[in-house]
């Protein structure tokens, strides 16, 4: 198991056809579905979960998936995306932690089938989502998220700062 921080630092662009352009999960344990999908991590593992991509990042699934299991209220899970990033399936931007906190910065447009972008936080401390260009759900009518933001009763602040247009076909904010 890791104790430390885990910090992926991609400069470049990053593809994923069937699943994810980006897949950083701090967990003991993780299962992957034969076509690559996340089926269940679980565990403690290390403190920090850093992911920073300065170019674009698309998957087949979500463009990125950052996921932080471990011990209550440790560590924090921070995505930074300066390039466009696209999951034609799920989710743009997917994060979750049960850490102390939970950060998410978009600097481009970012869009996914389901979700533009997916934040749940089970953790002790804030959420804070940037979103400097568009976001969209590209799903269609009556269904899809722009972003989807969530805070456990444990949680402190949940911020969402959109600059730019929020769309779907259901739900802009939730």
């Amino acid at each position: 198991a890791n104790d430390g921080a885990t910090s992926i630092h991609v400069t470049g662009d990053a593809t994923g056809i069937d699943a994810y352009g980006i897949a950083a999960i701090a967990a003991d344990a993780v299962t992957f579905a034969d076509d690559g999908r996340l089926m269940s991590h679980a565990g403690g593992a290390g403190t920090d979960l850093i992911v920073t991509v300065d170019g674009k990042a698309s998957g087949g699934e979500s463009g990125i998936l950052a996921e932080k299991s471990g011990t209550l209220g440790v560590g924090v899970t921070s995505v930074t995306a300066k390039g466009d990033v696209t999951g034609t399936h799920n989710a743009g931007i997917e994060a979750g932690t049960n850490g102390a906190s939970l950060t998410i910065e978009a600097g481009a447009r970012v869009s996914g089938g389901n979700y533009g972008i997916y934040a749940e936080n089970y953790g002790t401390g804030a959420t804070s989502i940037t979103a400097k260009g568009d976001v969209a759900s590209t799903i269609g009518f009556g269904s899809g998220v722009g972003i989807h933001a969530f805070n456990d009763d444990r949680t402190t602040d949940l911020t969402v700062e959109a600059d730019a247009e929020v769309s779907s076909g259901f739900v802009g904010l939730s």
